[in-house]
């Protein structure tokens, strides 16, 4: 059914659903996967968007009360790190891209005033990968003084006084990536952090 097709696909960008509904073989459109008659996955690498340049997402047809009542958001996609146990900047694309923090703001406003979540779940690998970034959203988001929290992902490098800042932005869960709890394995992943910066994370959101 194509029309259920596209509704499952609302969150692809307006061109991608626009070859759809024109009947244009999913193998043929830029990032999306597909399976042939015979099981075989095909798949034409996607395009880079800039995330400045997506709409807000839009849950008319995901019932949000079956999903605990959560949404989520994007403040970016990919990774600016190589670890190699991960493939987030490959799935992404090897170009870490950021949405402005307006925008983010702007998502967390329209989403709250159309479908009502008691949670919002940033989906990202790491929302600190640019700590100047992160610290401005935070400062941003603060000034709304949002009645509900937030989540999210984080790279084991922030600063007491950010940590801060981020509660009073309405974060209340933080998942740190910690990996590995010696300097040889740290290495031995690529991982950006050392065993310090991992303690100072932890130490910075046990404090506030």
């Amino acid at each position: 059914d194509l029309h259920r097709l596209i509704r499952r696909q609302r969150q692809m960008c307006i061109r991608d659903r626009l070859k759809i509904a024109q009947n244009v073989p999913l193998q043929e459109i830029e990032g999306v996967k597909s399976l042939s008659n015979n099981g075989t996955l095909l798949y034409k690498k996607g395009v880079q968007l800039n995330l400045d340049e997506l709409p807000t997402p839009d849950y008319t047809d995901i019932p949000l009360k079956d999903y605990f009542n959560i949404a989520s958001l994007y403040t970016n996609r990919g990774c600016p790190n190589r670890c190699s146990f991960c493939g987030e900047w490959f799935l992404c694309g090897n170009k870490f891209r950021m949405r402005s923090p307006d925008l983010v703001v702007g998502d967390i406003e329209g989403v709250l005033e159309k479908f009502h979540p008691e949670y919002i779940i940033f989906g990202e690998s790491l929302i600190n990968a640019d700590l100047s970034y992160f610290e401005t959203l935070c400062e941003k988001m603060a000034e709304k003084q949002f009645p509900i929290h937030f989540g999210c992902h984080f790279q084991a490098k922030i600063t007491p006084d950010l940590a801060r800042k981020a509660v009073k932005a309405g974060f209340d869960d933080a998942w740190v990536g910690v990996e590995a709890l010696t300097e040889e394995e740290l290495t031995k992943v690529h991982k950006a952090v050392n065993v310090s910066e991992n303690l100072q994370a932890i130490n910075a959101f046990t404090q506030v």
